[in-house]
């Protein structure tokens, strides 16, 4: 029995693996770090929002964009209907409870 080449584990190459993995990798820093970018300064325009608030939004955008970006078109449409079923629903409890002007 022969022992598999250098850079193989049982005889499979991991490195036609690396090259996509990086380019993934380095598109998904991208997406986050322009996400946070213009989050962080359309936010900051905003006078009565405050300082914290604008960071913890650029936090919040970073977060939906990296589970955007890892997403599949599929589940990417599933988890948008859940989340607008659940917009929907906390607008319609909020407006049986009187707290939207009308």
């Amino acid at each position: 029995m022969t022992a598999p080449a250098a850079g193989t584990a049982r005889g499979v190459s991991w490195r036609p693996r690396v090259r996509p993995a990086v380019v993934h990798s380095t598109a998904l820093a991208v997406t986050c770090l322009v996400t946070y970018t213009l989050t962080t300064e359309l936010l900051g325009r905003v006078h009565f929002v405050s300082a914290g608030d604008t960071l913890l939004g650029g936090l919040w955008a970073v977060i939906a964009a990296a589970f955007v970006y890892h997403a599949t078109i599929g589940a990417a449409a599933g988890v948008a209907a859940a989340w607008t079923g659940l917009h929907l629903a906390a607008i319609s409890d909020r407006d049986r409870a009187g707290t939207i002007a009308g």
